[in-house]
């Protein structure tokens, strides 16, 4: 089931067949670089990651991240969605490409139409962002989406930029 569309993409939830796909992704040091704590992920972490998302999380809180397919291909290219941040510090929009799909505009398609979802049909007040300093192009992504710069906060014993925006 579709969880909203873009012109290029589409949003659905994870499943198991994905294991593959996603850990193929999952295991590029590029793409990884600036993810989380900024390293790659084994198939082991991947299915943990996966079968959370299928289990718990989406039906615990009506959101998660999802995989992100490409119309043409259908196939997996990423994910893109909600994550629950630590210490109340917000709600998190989070996304992320194989390295075939950067440079084409996607991260800012999906996520623009995400933080629309997320406002409109989650109904969430606030939306937040992290980025590591040194990934422009993300940080670029978050700009266009009209996110507001609001200091650093350190996760994952990284120290992040902060963004926010409100439903307002």
């Amino acid at each position: 089931m579709k969880i909203l569309e873009t012109e290029r993409t589409y949003l659905r939830q994870y499943q198991e067949n994905d294991l593959e796909r996603l850990a193929e992704i999952y295991s590029d040091e590029e793409v990884m670089k600036y993810i989380g704590r900024g390293a790659i992920l084994s198939k082991e972490q991947t299915k943990k990651g996966i079968d959370a998302w299928i289990k718990k999380i989406y039906s615990e809180f009506g959101f998660g991240i999802w995989a992100l397919i490409d119309k043409e291909s259908d196939l997996l290219i990423g994910h893109c969605g909600f994550n629950r941040l630590p210490e109340d510090a917000g709600t998190e929009i989070a996304y992320l490409l194989a390295k075939d799909f950067w440079g084409k505009g996607l991260a800012t398609e999906v996520s623009r139409e995400t933080l629309k979802y997320g406002f409109e049909k989650l109904n969430l007040e606030r939306i937040v962002a992290l980025a590591y300093p040194q990934n422009l192009p993300s940080i670029n992504v978050i700009k266009k989406l009209g996110m507001k710069p609001e200091g650093e906060k350190i996760f994952f014993e990284k120290t992040f930029l902060f963004f926010g925006i409100d439903k307002s």
